[in-house]
């Protein structure tokens, strides 16, 4: 599936409309969504999507010093950037499968090093920058799950609300 975002809200409201969809089941709290793109490609503002979407009412920023932020809610978030990591071992120091056990929405920016410790149950999700404000959003899923997800979302992206 890809999309063009033509600013940061559409964005954000793509990101919000996936949440939507992971809310509806209780199956699909423990989602995982990992996230690539260049530096400044808008991840952190599509996790502030998910973060709308799962009504978490908080300041999301890029957990890029502290690696990893979590937010209550039902689900909760678990948003991750591992921009810093160089090693498998340093995920397993943090306590990567703790993390990846818990009922809540796991955003991972920077997945490179996860996918020895993921499931074949995620979404993948690719940002590029086409223009300064314009974003081509790849989308792709892996998992019976993930992918009834994106076929949801397919037929009910609207992500200019």
């Amino acid at each position: 599936m890809n999309i063009i975002s033509e600013d940061i809200e559409q964005t954000k409201n793509l990101g919000k409309n996936l949440a939507l969809l992971i809310k509806k089941d209780r199956k699909r709290f423990s989602q995982i969504i990992l996230l690539t793109g260049d530096l400044g490609a808008g991840k952190t503002i599509f996790v502030k999507g998910i973060a709308d979407g799962l009504n978490i009412d908080k300041n999301i920023t890029s957990p890029t010093f502290n690696l990893i932020n979590e937010y209550d809610g039902n689900p909760g978030l678990i948003h991750m950037d591992f921009y810093r990591l160089n090693h498998k071992k340093e995920l397993i120091d943090i306590g990567i499968e703790e993390y990846l056990n818990l009922n809540m929405v796991k955003a991972v920016e920077w997945p490179q090093l996860i996918f020895d410790y993921i499931n074949d149950e995620f979404i993948f999700i690719k940002i590029i920058n086409i223009a300064k404000n314009r974003r081509e959003i790849i989308i792709k899923a892996e998992g019976k799950i993930s992918k009834k997800i994106i076929r949801g979302l397919k037929d009910n992206v609207n992500i200019r609300n």
